[in-house]
């Protein structure tokens, strides 16, 4: 009857035996739902060893596929040298003799200038390069930012709203993301006086901090830290 249940159904029925075991009372109750609690054992051990039997089998099939896949690009990349080898001396050969084809009885060889956008040109000295010909990337703090702007005319101030770009301080989000929260100190609930209760005024109640909602973390606004994922490990 076990065997064809799923490891979810095996637990799920192991849960109720046992729950009818500690409700039982009769030795005769007791004794049946033990006999059933250790008949679900035996068959969640057993599916427990199914289960990590198909999956150490998916591993060897995976490494087989991986290694077939490798051999399968060496020579994907054997071949691919190989004409590109051949085309490269043809070129060189065109180029020498300044031929821009060469013609046989069923195919042409022709030379063929590169499409697409302008090639990017080297910059062997950057620091050769006149400055109007140069990008200014700012990377300063929120605080120094601050003071910067300040600190200069608003004509000034316009320019550089105008021309830079602020961009998110990932490790600075994380940490500020991971320090408890400021209202509550990261004790997730916070104390609240009631008003208008008689002689209950002097007591406190616990609610859950309304600034961070019960996490005891701070936030930050339009992030979030991740959760961390997980995995099954077959041993």
């Amino acid at each position: 009857m076990t065997e064809e249940l799923t490891l979810w159904d095996i637990d799920t029925e192991l849960r109720e035996a046992v729950e009818l075991y500690e409700e039982a009372q009769t030795d005769e109750d007791r004794n049946l739902q033990q006999a059933a609690i250790r008949l679900y054992l035996e068959a969640h051990i057993r599916k427990v060893d199914k289960v990590a039997a198909y999956l150490r089998a998916c591993a060897a099939h995976e490494a087989a596929a991986h290694q077939e896949a490798v051999r399968a690009r060496a020579i994907h990349l054997r071949w691919a040298s190989r004409a590109q080898r051949v085309k490269d001396m043809v070129l060189a050969l065109m180029q020498e003799r300044g031929e821009k084809r060469f013609e046989g009885v069923t195919a042409i060889l022709r030379r063929q200038t590169n499409g697409g956008p302008a090639p990017a040109p080297i910059i062997g000295v950057p620091e050769l390069v006149p400055d109007d010909l140069c990008t200014f990337n700012l990377k300063l703090s929120g605080q120094v930012w601050g003071q910067l702007r300040a600190a200069v005319p608003q004509a000034v101030r316009d320019m550089l709203d105008f021309g830079v770009r602020s961009e998110p301080d990932v490790q600075a989000i994380k940490a500020a993301l991971e320090r408890p929260c400021d209202a509550c100190g990261g004790d997730r609930t916070v104390e609240i006086n009631p008003a208008g209760q008689g002689h209950y005024d002097d007591l406190s109640e616990h609610h859950p901090c309304p600034i961070c909602g019960g996490t005891g973390k701070n936030s930050v606004p339009g992030c979030r830290l991740q959760e961390r994922g997980e995995h099954l490990r077959c041993e």
